[in-house]
């Protein structure tokens, strides 16, 4: 996370800002978080803190001022969200600035170590949270940028997903970001998924500045934007998964939105091409009799609605760690999927490598033991 101390609350004479700004200070120097300050607000710091200081405190300070001020600007630049250490007689809120959001938050929220440790990054299971964070990491080198991503990854479950995040808002010490699949069906599909619709409605109305939880409504699972290029390059050679390339590029070449709320692990059934034909114009014959037989049971299953017949085979259940082993052999495609031609796909991954780096932005090094 990126805190963002100004003259406000320097100038505040708030009694637990100095144990706050140690805390702050001490995340930094850990790598986990990041400080924003501008030099004027630093010099007003020394001027009225530092004979408050102990030796080890001050150290930390000029090597925040001597190594990092400069740098703390481009990770400004970068983020959409930062958390701002306001007076006590501020409101604690979240608050639009400009193209960011601000989280206000008092200084004795952070008057313990543990609350500046990693920032939890909470998923339905921990490949979704390591498939984030690879695709922020190699974000920030496509800015050509040294700081890094310093996240603690943590399975939500599934079904324990809600409770889980609930008990982390209602323990207020660890800053946590929720992310979740939509589990769309269609692209105009209004209804979500048991979790996300779980999340949703038991702490919408009880998040504060040090949570959020954010639903990928733009695909229906994680599975659905990764690169193109790693499933033809991961399962091109299995002769089972072979044949579904010709139905995926039949699909695209119809309406490309079809790619991202596939079911890429289980495949596709008439019955779901039925009900997106409900909400969308595309027509139910140029989808399923376009190209290769249906089904064994043709003529029966085209009368039906609830044709249960699978036209297209999915890739399995292994696509994520499949996709973490590639990555570890070939960063070929993450690039390519930042500097991709398929505009849908680049802004969906942009802004999610936004967001995780600015919950978990940090860097590689560490002056703890000094």
């Amino acid at each position: 996370m990126l805190f963002i101390i100004e003259e406000d609350i320097v100038e505040a004479n708030d009694a637990n800002f100095l144990k706050c700004f140690e805390n702050l200070l001490l995340g930094y120097i850990e790598g986990n978080h990041l400080l924003f300050m501008k030099p004027n607000t630093a010099e007003k710091i020394r001027i009225i803190y530092e004979n408050s200081m102990d030796s080890r405190m001050k150290a930390q300070f000029v090597h925040y001022q001597e190594k990092f001020m400069i740098e703390s600007k481009v990770a400004y630049n970068l983020v959409n969200y930062a958390i701002k250490i306001v007076p006590q007689t501020v409101k604690e809120e979240k608050v639009k600035h400009n193209n960011k959001t601000i989280g206000y938050l008092h200084a004795d929220k952070f008057l313990t170590s543990a609350t500046v440790q990693k920032t939890v990054l909470l998923c339905e299971n921990t490949s979704d949270g390591k498939i984030y964070t690879i695709f922020s990491k190699e974000f920030l080198k496509y800015k050509n940028s040294n700081l890094n991503v310093k996240l603690r990854i943590e399975n939500g479950g599934g079904s324990t997903t809600a409770p889980t995040f609930k008990s982390k808002i209602d323990q207020n010490e660890d800053l946590c970001l929720c992310i979740l699949d939509s589990d769309k069906k269609y692209p105009r599909d209004s209804s979500l998924g048991e979790t996300s619709q779980k999340v949703k409605r038991e702490t919408s109305k009880i998040l504060t500045p040090k949570n959020d939880f954010i639903i990928i409504k733009e695909a229906r699972e994680l599975e659905n934007i990764l690169p193109e290029g790693f499933y033809y390059k991961k399962y091109s050679g299995d002769v089972n998964k072979e044949p579904l390339f010709n139905k995926l590029d039949s699909l695209r070449s119809i309406d490309k939105r079809l790619i991202f709320f596939l079911d890429m692990k289980k495949g596709l059934k008439h019955y779901d091409i039925r009900k997106f034909t409900e909400l969308s114009c595309i027509t139910h014959d140029r989808i399923t009799y376009n190209s290769e037989p249906v089904c064994s049971t043709e003529e029966y299953c085209r009368r039906r609605d609830d044709c249960d017949c699978r036209i297209i085979e999915g890739f399995g259940n292994n696509i994520l760690s499949d996709f973490i082993k590639f990555y570890n052999n070939s960063h070929q495609e993450i690039e390519l999927i930042i500097n991709s031609s398929d505009m849908y796909l680049k802004k969906i991954w942009i802004y999610i490598s936004k967001l995780i780096f600015s919950w978990g932005c940090g860097q590689d090094i560490s002056l703890a033991n000094t």
